[in-house]
């Protein structure tokens, strides 16, 4: 759709502002704009202040759609790239999904991952989540249910919503 009207206002000379997050949408001409964080530099900002807070090591928990694979696949990317941190573990999950306590349990369980949530050093690990904020309350309070303390939460410029903090 981007591609579209990109190209109906540039043959137009009418300006246009996108704030899709697509890249190569400001190459159809002068007349087009893009106004919006394009995820490799996102990512890239992600990890490196990830890395600049003393985080060590990384859980991923994505969903499974194009969003949520593009933005793991840039993380574990960028994290090696870095050689900063490491990644313990990665779920996906569908979508849709309402509750997230028993795909916590399962990850809580491994080994390496029960050894990283230890009080003493789960200040070092990070949750990186590529999802919504009304995502990330349900995990949020599933964590809590499972006494999962000490993570740092991380996430993407879909957080930004002023009811992440009102209803967690």
């Amino acid at each position: 759709e981007v591609a579209q009207a990109t190209a109906e206002a540039q043959a137009l000379n009418v300006p246009m502002i996108v704030l899709a997050p697509e890249e190569g949408v400001t190459l159809s001409g002068d007349f087009i704009f893009q106004h919006s964080l394009l995820a490799p530099f996102e990512v890239s900002s992600i990890v490196d202040k990830s890395i600049q807070a003393g985080l060590k090591k990384f859980i991923i928990l994505f969903p499974k759609n194009k969003y949520g694979e593009q933005y793991r696949n840039l993380f574990s990317t960028k994290l090696q790239e870095s050689g900063g941190g490491k990644i313990i573990a990665e779920k996906g999950y569908a979508p849709d999904i309402p509750d997230f306590v028993g795909i916590l349990e399962q990850l809580k369980r491994q080994p390496p991952i029960e050894k990283a949530l230890r009080l003493e050093q789960a200040s070092k690990v990070g949750i990186f989540i590529p999802d919504s904020y009304k995502q990330v309350i349900q995990i949020a309070q599933a964590l809590d249910s499972l006494s999962i303390q000490g993570t740092k939460l991380i996430g993407t410029s879909r957080w930004h919503h002023p009811q992440l903090l009102s209803q967690a």
